[in-house]
């Protein structure tokens, strides 16, 4: 009524821009939403206090329950007292009617500016957003009160969030763009942004060839003013982490963690992720200024590098495919335990077998006032190493490159299905598949150095052994290469008695009346000039021999 009484003319008055009945109309209506609306205020502020209490006592008990109750209805009959009595002291400098209700107005108009003013990463958005609307409701209730707020204020703000709400849809990413529960999560994230009370929103960055949660933007949790079971949102607004499909993250709430994902993930209170899950094929390979340092059976100290290939157990014999990913991060009320498995999407996976890697090694410290963070697949790693020392232990140097079991095998594969068996098994269990685990560009360490005279006495006696088993593979080699130059030359003199033979007994039956014994010595003595113009001394004498002996051979059997 201030604006009527100090500003419009009275309907009253001569001349009034209004007619008495019009303007007892509308007094009448605005008397008429005093009531409904103080009637509401008070009905809503009854249900509020109902509503706390009886979840306060169904989660934390009825002792606990009935204190919290008591203290929550005590702070809001505190603030009412004190909204009541601030404009005391105003009312009696400022003869107004209206002094009362606008100091009132006034007070909860500057408290608001300036809990939005200091709210921390609200970076003054808040701040505008509140004078917005304080001064939309104000200049509504200067027009004509209620009727004002109606006509007025009521679609300038009704403006404003219809064009947030496009807003949102547009800017917030997304995972199901056509489900409803996450286009209304997507436009909380972007309403709470505006006021300057958001969640920390993250995104996925690689650094040092790990991906990581960046928070983009910082937040705080805006708690929620009723607490109850655990499906119940903790803060008012919605966080964000924004996931590619081939990754999930690891979340973690005080001591527990989750995994979500992939793609828009929604968190609640102090959530954080912690590790970010890569769902594709991975290899990893430790680097070459760091190789593993091994012995062999001999106690021969060497170095190699490994390397394995690996991804998180897909296991598609468990997936459930029954959810969207959309719906996977916005569950309904009442979801089965048993449906912990994301869809066939183009990366598919198990909840309880990447929450079984993130256990096996996933946690940060701090040491040196540095932040170092153990990540499951360096784990996976380091897991590969120790396994391919203990191979190595069980091969003898010679067997770092020379199959041991199948000669036509190679060692390379004989050693890496060695280290993949004794490592796939025990990291399956923990929800990672092996795919292959290898040793490579084996190395001996460099002996000779301070501490390293034992390492020196091992690679002598290694040496003098090996001399050994070379003399020895040598002797057993030139045995061999006689062997078969002696059966060559029985088989050549077999051969050339043959030849010998044949063509002496060629030559008497196409010259039958011809003295024999002639045809056969000029025949010998050609193939005897034959053999010493080609042959070397060596063959030369022993090709002689052989003629020799096929000479004898031939007259004795044509005496």
């Amino acid at each position: 009524m201030f604006f009527h009484q100090y500003i419009l003319p009275s309907a009253t008055k001569t001349g009034g821009y209004l007619t008495g009945a019009p303007l007892k109309i509308m007094e009448a209506v605005n008397a008429i939403f005093n009531i409904l609306c103080t009637g509401v205020f008070l009905v809503a502020l009854f249900a509020c206090v109902l509503v706390y209490s009886s979840r306060v006592l169904k989660s934390q008990g009825i002792s606990q329950g009935v204190y919290l109750s008591f203290i929550f209805i005590l702070q809001i009959f505190i603030a009412l007292l004190f909204l009541w009595a601030i404009p005391i002291p105003f009312v009696k400098l400022i003869k107004y009617p209206e002094t009362e209700p606008f100091v009132r107005w006034a007070f909860v108009s500057i408290s608001v500016l300036i809990y939005f003013y200091l709210r921390p990463h609200s970076e003054k958005r808040g701040f505008f957003t509140a004078f917005y609307h304080l001064a939309i409701i104000s200049l509504g209730w200067v027009i004509n009160r209620w009727l004002g707020l109606i006509f007025f204020t009521l679609p300038l703000l009704g403006i404003f969030y219809y064009v947030l709400h496009l807003i949102s849809h547009s800017i917030i990413p997304a995972s199901n763009p056509e489900d409803k529960a996450e286009r209304h999560q997507r436009f909380l994230i972007f309403l709470s942004y505006v006021w300057g009370v958001q969640m920390p929103m993250w995104n996925v960055v690689t650094t040092n060839n790990y991906q990581t949660a960046d928070k983009k933007i910082d937040g705080k949790s805006s708690s929620n003013m009723f607490p109850g079971k655990s499906n119940n949102r903790r803060s008012l607004f919605p966080g964000l982490i924004h996931t590619d499909s081939h990754q999930v993250a690891g979340i973690l709430r005080g001591a527990d963690f989750r995994v979500e994902g992939p793609g828009v993930i929604f968190t609640d209170g102090e959530d954080t992720p912690f590790e970010i899950v890569d769902l594709r094929n991975k290899a990893k390979k430790n680097e070459k200024e760091k190789p593993i340092h091994a012995f062999s059976q001999e106690g021969i100290p060497i170095t190699a590098e490994v390397s394995v290939a690996f991804r998180i157990d897909r296991d598609e014999a468990q997936q459930v495919q029954v959810h969207q990913v959309g719906q996977v991060n916005t569950p309904p009320r009442k979801v089965k335990e048993n449906h912990r498995d994301v869809p066939s999407l183009t990366f598919p996976y198990s909840k309880d077998k990447v929450e079984k890697a993130l256990r096996l090694r996933s946690r940060q410290f701090k040491a040196n006032n540095e932040t170092t963070t153990e990540r499951w697949e360096d784990q996976v790693l380091q897991t590969a190493e120790q396994a391919a020392r203990e191979v190595l232990a069980t091969r003898k140097v010679k067997d770092l490159w020379q199959a041991r079991e199948n000669p036509h095998s190679d060692a390379s594969a004989e050693i890496a299905a060695s280290i993949k068996g004794l490592i796939e098994t025990p990291l399956r269990k923990n929800g990672i598949q092996i795919f292959s685990a290898k040793a490579s560009g084996f190395k001996f360490t460099n002996a000779g150095e301070k501490d390293d005279e034992v390492i020196a006495q091992q690679i002598q006696t290694w040496g003098v052994e090996r001399k050994r088993e070379l003399e020895l593979l040598l002797a057993n080699t030139q045995s061999k290469i006689d062997r078969i130059e002696q059966d060559a030359r029985v088989n050549a003199q077999s051969i050339l008695l043959s030849a010998i033979m044949e063509g002496l007994e060629h030559a008497r039956q196409h010259h039958q009346g011809a003295d024999q014994e002639a045809i056969a010595r000029v025949y010998l003595d050609a193939l005897r000039d034959m053999i010493e113009q080609q042959a070397d001394s060596h063959h030369e004498s022993e090709a002689i021999s052989a003629l020799k002996k096929a000479e004898a051979e031939y007259f004795k059997n044509n005496g």
